[in-house]
Order: C-alpha cells, then sequence, then structure tokens
C-alpha cells in the first residue's frame, strides 16, 4: 500500500472542512465581492448535501481498514520499531530503534566529516542574517519588500536523519539534512534564485532521463571507444567554498546582471550560507568541517556551477577526442578510447584534491545511467528503461483514495518512461515490465492496456497543442483537501469561474512513519492557532502567531497594554488563564491562511472568550455548516 496510500473518510467528522474553506477563501481572493459570496453560497451548499448524503448513506469503511489499524495498533504496542522510507527507492523499512541509533552514530563520529559543538548556533545565525539584509536594505541593495521577506525571527536549527540505503551491504543510513525554518533558508533561495540564471546552460548538462535519450541521437562510436561513467564521491561535503566564490568571482561579469547586490556583498552571503554547516541530532549539536551546508538551497546550485567549471576545464586538457560527455548532477557518462581509461580519471581528479570520482567501464557492451541501460553496439547507442534492484514496483495502490486522473498519470507515466526510454528492439520487455507493475498495484488490465495504447499511438504521431498549453500555464488554482464525490462536486463548480482544482490528499498511511527529526520543542513553535484555558471558568482563548509560543505567551502574561480577548476576560471577570496548559491546534505558515483558520476554531469552540470582531472576516455562508 506504501506511505502514500489514502484511506477514505468513515464518518461526516473526518471530512477536513476546516482545510477546504481555507483553501477556498484563498483561492477566490482575486475575485469580486459578489462573486466571492456567490462561491461561498454554492460551495456550503455543496458541502452541507454530501454531508448529509453521506450520513444517510451507510456503511463507509474502507475494506483495508482493518489491516490498517491492526497495523497501526500493533506499532503502538511495539514502540521500539522504527518505520522509515528507503532512500532512492519507494519501499518501506522497518528497523528497531536501536539499530536505527546506532547507525546513525556510525555516520556522526566519522570525525572528517563531523565534529560535535557545544552550543546551537541558532540565535546567533539568525542575528547574522538579519544584520545583514538590514544593511542591503539600508544601502538600497534590496527593496523593503525583498528584505521583509528575509528577515527571519523564528528560526530553527537544521535537522539530520538518515534514510536506509538498501542497495549497499550492511544497509547504512544515507544523511539527509532539513533546513526548513533554519536561520539562513530564506537567503540561501534568494541566492540559489540569482545563481540559477548563470547555471544549467552548458552543453553537458542533462536535466533527466529523457532529456538524456534525445541527446544520444544521431551519436556515432569510433572502434576501439568504450563506455564509461565518473562519479563524484559524496559531492556536497567535498566541495571547497574557497573554490566555488573563485568561480562566482570568475563568472561575475554574468551574475550582476541579475542583482543589484556589490560582489563583495554578494560574496559574503554566499560564504556565510555555505559556512552554516551545523545541525542537531536528538539533543546533540554538531557541524559538517568541510564542503557546502547540506540540505542547503544555495549548495545545489554552488554543485552545478563547480561541476561545470570542472568538466568545461577538464575536457579542454584532453588530448583525445571524446564523442561525447553529460552528466546529471554528480554522474557523469561518456566514451573514451579502451587505453585511455584511466588519464581521463587522473584528469578529473587532478581538477582539486577535493573533488575525486570513481570510475565504471561498460560490462558486455552495455552500461547503466540514470534510468537507462545504454548498449554499445555497432558504432551506435541503443537505450532501454533500466530498474535497479532495488526498485519497489510500488506506485499509488489503484484502490486508494485518489482522484482518478492522478492514478491515470501514474499510468500515462510507466508508459511513457518504457516506450520513450526503450529503443525498439528493447521496447515490448519494458512495456510488460511497467504492466506487471501497475497490475501488482490493483490497476485494471483494460485501463492499463487502453492508456498504453494511446501512448504508443502519441509516441509515433506526436502534436504539440500550444495554445492549449498557454491557456493552462495562465489559469487560476486552488489546492483542496480530496474527497471522493466532494473533491469532483467542488471542480464542476469551480470550472465554471475558470478555475482549476488541485487535489491534495490529507489521510495518507505516510502519518505511521516515524518521526525521524529532533522533535522541536512545543514552545519554539511558530505559525500556529493555539488555546489556552481560563483558571476559574470554562472559557477557551484561541489566538495564533507566527512568533515562538514562547514568545506570544510571554505577551499574553506580562504586556497588560496588549487589548485582546485574553487581557479583557481577565480584567473584567477577574480570572487568570492557565499558560501550562496551552494547546496548538493548527499549524499553517500562510499568514492568511493562518488567520481564516483562526477565525474558524474560533466559530466552532463554543467556550471561546474572543471578541466577535475577531471572526469578523468569517462569511455568514459559512457559519451554519462549521456550527
Amino acid at each position: 500500500m506504501g506511505p502514500n496510500y489514502t484511506t477514505t473518510i468513515n464518518n461526516e467528522k473526518t471530512i477536513p472542512t476546516s482545510n477546504i474553506l481555507c483553501s477556498i477563501e484563498s483561492g477566490i481572493s482575486h475575485l469580486q465581492n459578489t462573486q466571492k459570496d456567490e462561491i461561498r453560497a454554492k460551495c456550503t451548499n455543496i458541502i452541507t448535501n454530501f454531508k448529509n448524503k453521506f450520513k444517510n448513506s451507510g456503511n463507509h469503511k474502507n475494506k483495508k481498514l482493518k489491516s490498517i489499524k491492526n497495523t497501526e495498533k500493533y506499532l503502538k504496542d511495539n514502540p521500539n520499531l522504527r518505520v522509515l522510507k528507503a532512500d532512492k527507492t519507494n519501499k518501506t523499512v522497518i528497523m528497531y530503534s536501536q539499530d536505527y541509533d546506532k547507525k546513525m552514530n556510525e555516520l556522526l563520529i566519522d570525525k572528517k566529516t563531523y565534529k560535535e559543538i557545544k552550543t546551537d548556533l541558532t540565535k546567533q545565525y539568525q542575528k547574522k542574517n538579519n544584520e545583514l539584509i538590514d544593511l542591503w536594505e539600508k544601502k538600497l541593495y534590496i527593496s523593503p519588500n525583498t528584505a521583509k521577506n528575509l528577515q527571519i525571527r523564528n528560526a530553527l536549527p537544521p535537522k539530520i536523519y538518515g534514510l536506509p540505503k538498501l542497495h549497499k551491504k550492511n544497509i547504512p543510513l544515507r544523511p539527509i539534512i532539513s533546513c526548513i525554518q533554519s536561520p539562513f533558508n530564506l537567503l540561501s533561495k534568494f541566492l540559489k534564485n540569482i545563481l540559477s540564471n548563470i547555471a544549467y546552460k552548458n552543453e553537458y548538462y542533462i536535466k533527466d532521463s529523457f532529456h538524456f535519450k534525445q541527446k544520444l541521437k544521431n551519436i556515432q562510436i569510433p572502434e576501439e571507444y568504450i563506455l564509461i561513467s565518473l562519479d563524484v564521491i559524496s559531492l556536497y561535503t567535498n566541495i571547497p567554498i574557497s573554490l566555488a566564490t573563485k568561480i562566482i568571482n570568475k563568472k561575475w561579469n554574468n551574475i550582476k546582471q541579475y542583482t543589484d547586490i556589490p560582489q563583495d556583498e554578494f560574496l559574503k552571503a554566499v560564504e556565510l550560507t555555505l559556512n552554516s554547516t551545523y545541525f542537531q541530532y536528538e539533543n546533540k549539536f554538531f557541524k559538517q568541517i568541510e564542503g557546502c551546508a547540506m540540505g542547503a538551497s544555495i549548495s545545489s546550485v554552488i554543485a552545478q556551477i563547480v561541476m561545470e567549471d570542472l568538466e568545461e576545464t577538464t575536457l579542454k586538457k584532453l588530448d583525445f577526442h571524446i564523442p561525447f560527455f553529460y552528466r546529471y548532477v554528480d554522474d557523469c557518462i561518456t566514451c573514451v578510447p579502451k587505453n585511455k581509461t584511466n588519464e581521463i580519471l587522473t584528469k578529473f581528479n587532478s581538477y582539486h584534491k577535493l573533488l575525486q570520482f570513481t570510475l565504471e567501464i561498460e560490462e558486455n557492451k552495455k552500461i547503466n545511467f540514470l534510468d537507462t541501460t545504454i548498449h554499445n553496439t555497432e558504432k551506435t547507442l541503443k537505450t532501454e528503461w533500466f530498474t535497479k534492484s532495488s526498485w519497489s514496483s510500488r506506485y499509488i495502490h489503484y484502490e486508494s483514495c485518489h482522484p482518478i486522473a492522478q492514478k491515470k498519470s501514474v499510468v500515462i507515466g510507466l508508459a511513457d518512461r518504457s516506450i520513450i526510454l526503450s529503443d525498439p528492439d528493447f521496447r515490448q520487455n519494458a512495456i510488460n515490465k511497467a504492466k506487471n507493475a501497475l497490475l501488482l498495484n490493483n490497476y485494471p488490465q483494460k485501463l492499463i492496456n487502453k492508456i498504453f495504447k494511446e501512448r504508443i499511438h502519441k509516441f509515433y504521431n506526436s502534436t504539440e497543442n500550444n495554445k492549449k498549453r498557454e491557456k493552462k500555464l495562465n489559469s487560476k488554482y486552488i489546492s483542496i483537501p480530496y474527497v471522493n464525490e466532494l473533491s469532483e462536486n467542488l471542480q464542476k463548480l469551480f470550472k465554471k469561474y475558470d478555475i482549476n482544482i488541485c487535489h491534495k490528499n490529507f489521510n495518507l498511511l505516510s502519518k505511521n512513519f516515524s518521526k525521524l527529526k529532533a522533535k522541536t520543542p512545543m514552545n519554539k513553535k511558530s505559525n500556529i492557532i493555539y488555546q489556552i484555558p481560563c483558571n476559574n471558568c470554562s472559557g477557551i482563548y484561541i489566538g495564533q502567531t507566527s512568533q515562538y509560543l514562547e514568545n506570544r505567551l510571554k505577551s499574553h502574561k506580562y504586556d497588560k497594554k496588549n487589548k485582546t480577548a485574553l487581557n479583557n476576560h481577565e480584567r473584567t471577570k477577574n480570572h487568570t488563564f492557565n499558560f501550562e496548559k496551552t494547546k496548538i491546534l493548527k499549524s499553517e505558515n500562510n499568514k492568511k491562511k493562518r488567520e481564516f483558520l483562526e477565525m474558524i476554531e474560533i466559530q466552532k469552540n463554543k467556550n471561546s472568550i474572543n471578541d466577535k470582531k475577531d471572526v469578523d472576516g468569517l462569511s455568514k455562508n459559512y457559519i451554519c455548516l462549521l456550527n
């Protein structure tokens, strides 16, 4: 079934009404008030009718629900187990917690890569980020709006976790670092966007397997040449920051067209973000000794421009002809004379002592690269769709509660992969493999055959409808939690207003997977809706904040000038609030959505002591639905 398997709702109370309304409000904000009210009334009617129909239609239990409940109970009764996604495959791994912890500690005791640090650097780095942004705004390098978007007041440390590498001996963990809400996360994305303008454009870069297949057309292989692949050993942790800044300096004339930030200030920001290589594991903090910060947005584009410089510099030094050279991230594929394999490896490894490559040579006239096996046949190259031995064959299950369009997309994606990536000699085997994978996921044979027939026809008779594509790109989209039948009814309504619905799933089995990242303390959570109970009555105060929760609670406790409903209740009733029993109701990063969800929570809670003005922005159309 997999982490993306979604169970159907089994009673009307589990319909995510609040989130559906929140998405609708966000999506109609650009419309006139009369249109907004019209849509609100119609949506309320559709949701109410669906709830009534659902309530009266009897048993809604998913036939897989029993096994899911049994699994949830088993995991609850066995807290020493961890459920994880595997690295680079859609398989599920279950392991003992002590084994996971042991493997993570084996990673972190590598003193050549990491060192333990005594303090959390988050506050220090947050201050540096904000001081830099303040300076840029003051000197007019960036606009006030950009400065506002780059400031951060609620930073959290980057967090490391590991994913099992099933294709490796003893199943080691691949370290993954999450930089969400980290001190330089916003600045890192900003710099990445600027640098991306000058990257990903050289002749050796390929964006995916389909692009690679296209590039191989009409390539002729000379006699006595063989296929080889080159792979960088641990790319991110081995890119010297001094090398990255040197290349940015070299390319500055191209970069400066896309920013008003002076060269020295830009380089300072790049170094700042790349050097922020600290992270948290459980209650300890570590720092990566060399290379770019793993998980930071900027590191991907830095890796790209370094690799571009490496290949452009190194390939010029070769004293023999190569028919082609292509690279995807740090994986390279090329073709060289049989007696030159060591020479090309030496040339690539001489670029920088930290950036070292491994070499793989074709076997039996074939080699694997990305999702293809390349066959070196009679001076030409042929490809077939390749899957690793760790391939799970797991996709969205047909019985999962997903829109039928998403299920059809799975079939289309596999069909295209098997057809396009395989030359005629290998195509039928690839098609059979794809069809068998879909059957394992319970897709009907009739649907599979129909879509494959259509995709084969399109492959041989391809035409593009550019006008249709352009219209689709310019359309307005709303992302709404998917509820079978209800979502389709809302989709029909919004189509009349030229608004497209994107379905997002909310009841996924991934909720049963282990939370691997260090837990954020409740008082450090932000962008939340919360409630605080009164000590002297049944009253509840509901609020929202983008700050750390601890800072917002301090404001409630000590800032009596702040005219909130909580302070008014304390003053007029002579009551106190139990801040220790504060509860987080929802999380939402978008301010407008968060404020709307706050109004919904106030409206739904009969014991809310909030002022009436706190729900002024909530349409009357929704009141009966929420009550």
